[in-house]
C-alpha cells in the first residue's frame, strides 16, 4: 500500500481519496483526471478540518484496505471520495458530524451516501463521496465482501421519505420478508456500491446525504461532457483568446455546464476575487534582520510580517497577479490616514468597480479580522506603526509569481535578507488549471532554488504545492521540499 497522510485538527473522521481514476469516463483523459485530483487535494487541505489520507489503489476492494487502516488508527468515521467532489468550506466537517449523531441515535448504520434508488435496479450510490461508520464496520466482521456480495443480494425497503425526487430516499433499510422481484442486473464490484449490500446483510441502514450536508460539498459530475470540459480546463493559453474579463464570464454561461461552472472559476480567481482581509490567522513575527519582503497584496496580516521587521526591513515588494488587487493595496499605502480602517474600505472600495471588478461578494473582507488585527494596539501606537510602515520602500507589480518567479529573483540584490512571503498562493487552483503537468510544482523549487543561490539568507512563510505550510522558514536549514 502507497500513500500519504495529512495531519489536521479534528479526528473525529477522515477524508480518504486515490491516486486510481475512481470514475470510469475519465480513463479516456488521464490528464483531466489528474487536474480533478490536484483541486481536490487543494480542497481537503483548504476546506476541511479532518485528516486526509490519500492512497494509489480503489478498485480490486483495495478501498477496503484503506477502512482498515481508518479504523486501526483510530477514526470513528471514513469519509471516501471519488474524483471530481470535494468540500466548499469547513461547515462541512460540522454539518457532517451532526447528521451522524441523528443517524446514531436512530439505530444501526453502516454507510451514507448520494443514495439512487430507481425502481425495478439494485440501490447504489451516485460517485460523489460515502461515509463509513467505522465502529459498526469493525462489529460487523470487517468483512471481505468480494468472496460473496455479488451472489447474495439482500432484499431491502425505501423509505416513503426522498431527499430531492422519488428515487433518492432519505434511507434503504433491509426488508426480513422476502426479496425483491423484477429487479435488473446486480450490485457491481464498484466500491462505494459494495458497502450497500454489505450493510443491508448485517442489519444496517444506509442513509442519504441530507441537504444540510450537500450544500457543503462540490461534485462537477465528471462524467459528463469529458471532452468539452478538458478543451477548456487543459488549456494553459485559454485566457489569451479573450479580450476582456466580461467576455470569459460569458463564457462560463454559454459554453459551460451548470456542474462544472464551480470548476470553470477556478481558471479565473485572478479577476474573481480581491482580498481586503486575510483568510490566514494573524502571524509571528521573528527578529530575523530582514531587509527585503517579498508579498502578495491580500490582507491586513501582510502589514504585521513589515512591523515585526520594522527594525531592518528597508523594502517590500508588492506582486500579485491581480490588478485589482495591486490597486487596492497601492490605494490603501498612498492614502488611508491609519484611521478607521472600516470607514476606509466603504468609502474608497468604488476605486475597484471603476476598474470593472464586480460587486461586494467578490470582496474578501471579515470584520472579524479587522477588529482582531487592530485590537493589538492602542490608536496611537498604531499610528505611528503605520508612519513606519509607510517610509518604507514599496515596489508595485501585478505578476503571476508561478509562471514569472524569475523577475522576483532578478530583482533582488545579493546581499538582501530575504522574507518571500507566498501565503497560500501554491495553493490556488488556478496555478495548477493553468499550468501544463507538474510546471506549477517545479516553478516553486526553481524560485526558492533561485533565491537561496544568489542571496545570503531566504526566510519562507506559506504553503508549498504538497500543501505543507512554513512559518518563517530558514530554506537553507530545510532538507527538501518534495
Amino acid at each position: 500500500m502507497n500513500g500519504y497522510m495529512n495531519l489536521n485538527p479534528n479526528i473525529n473522521a477522515i477524508n480518504i481519496t486515490f491516486n486510481e481514476i475512481t470514475v470510469e469516463e475519465l480513463k479516456a483523459n488521464t490528464y483531466y483526471a489528474g487536474k480533478l485530483k490536484k483541486v481536490q487535494t487543494i480542497n481537503m487541505k483548504n476546506m476541511s478540518d479532518f485528516p486526509h489520507l490519500h492512497c494509489d489503489n480503489w478498485s480490486d476492494m483495495d478501498g477496503y484496505d484503506m477502512i482498515n487502516l481508518a479504523y486501526e488508527m483510530n477514526f470513528k468515521y471514513a469519509i471516501v471520495w471519488a474524483d471530481g467532489s470535494w468540500p466548499t468550506c469547513d461547515e462541512f466537517d460540522t454539518a457532517l458530524l451532526e447528521a451522524i449523531d441523528e443517524w446514531n441515535e436512530n439505530g444501526d448504520w453502516l454507510c451514507a451516501g448520494h443514495i439512487i434508488a430507481k425502481d425495478n435496479h439494485y440501490p447504489h450510490f451516485h460517485q460523489q463521496c460515502v461515509v463509513v461508520n467505522l465502529k459498526k464496520w469493525k462489529e460487523i466482521g470487517r468483512p471481505e465482501f468480494e468472496t460473496w456480495h455479488l451472489k447474495n443480494h439482500p432484499a431491502w425497503l425505501c423509505s416513503k421519505e426522498t431527499i430531492n425526487s422519488k428515487y433518492t430516499p432519505v434511507f434503504i433499510e433491509p426488508n426480513n420478508s422476502e426479496p425483491n422481484t423484477k429487479i435488473e442486473g446486480g450490485w457491481s464490484g464498484d466500491f462505494m456500491d459494495s458497502l450497500i449490500p454489505a450493510a443491508l446483510h448485517a442489519g444496517c441502514r444506509v442513509y442519504n446525504f441530507p441537504y444540510s450536508v450537500r450544500e457543503y460539498k462540490y461534485c462537477c459530475y465528471p462524467e459528463d461532457d469529458v471532452a468539452m470540459t478538458a478543451a477548456w480546463l487543459l488549456d494553459e493559453n485559454f485566457r489569451e483568446s479573450f479580450d476582456d474579463p466580461q467576455e470569459l464570464a460569458d463564457f462560463k454561461y454559454s459554453h459551460v455546464s451548470e456542474d462544472k461552472r464551480d470548476l470553470y472559476s477556478y481558471k479565473l480567481l485572478d479577476t474573481a476575487i480581491v482580498y481586503i482581509t486575510n483568510t490566514e490567522s494573524i502571524p509571528q513575527t521573528p527578529k530575523l534582520g530582514i531587509t527585503l519582503m517579498v508579498a502578495p497584496c491580500s490582507g491586513l496580516h501582510q502589514f504585521q510580517h513589515i512591523i515585526g521587521a520594522l527594525d531592518t526591513i528597508q523594502e517590500v515588494q508588492w506582486t500579485d497577479f491581480s490588478e485589482y488587487g495591486v490597486t487596492w493595496t497601492r490605494h490603501l499605502l498612498e492614502n488611508w490616514d491609519g484611521r478607521n480602517f472600516t470607514k476606509f474600505f466603504e468609502d474608497n472600495k468604488s476605486i475597484l468597480y471603476d476598474m470593472g471588478f464586480g460587486q461586494d461578494d467578490n470582496m474578501w473582507y471579515q470584520q472579524g479580522n479587522v477588529d482582531d488585527f487592530f485590537e493589538q494596539w492602542s490608536e496611537d501606537e498604531w499610528l505611528e506603526l503605520w508612519d513606519k510602515i509607510r517610509a518604507i520602500k514599496h515596489f508595485f507589480k501585478v505578476l503571476d509569481i508561478v509562471k514569472n518567479y524569475q523577475t522576483v529573483i532578478d530583482s533582488i540584490e545579493d546581499k538582501e535578507v530575504v522574507h518571500i512571503q507566498l501565503s497560500n498562493i501554491w495553493q490556488y487552483e488556478i496555478n495548477y488549471l493553468n499550468t501544463r503537468g507538474f510546471k506549477a510544482q517545479l516553478n516553486f523549487v526553481s524560485l526558492i532554488d533561485g533565491l537561496i543561490a544568489t542571496n545570503r539568507d531566504v526566510f519562507f512563510s506559506g504553503d508549498t504545492p504538497n500543501g505543507v505550510y512554513y512559518e518563517y522558514q530558514d530554506m537553507k536549514l530545510l532538507p527538501g521540499i518534495l
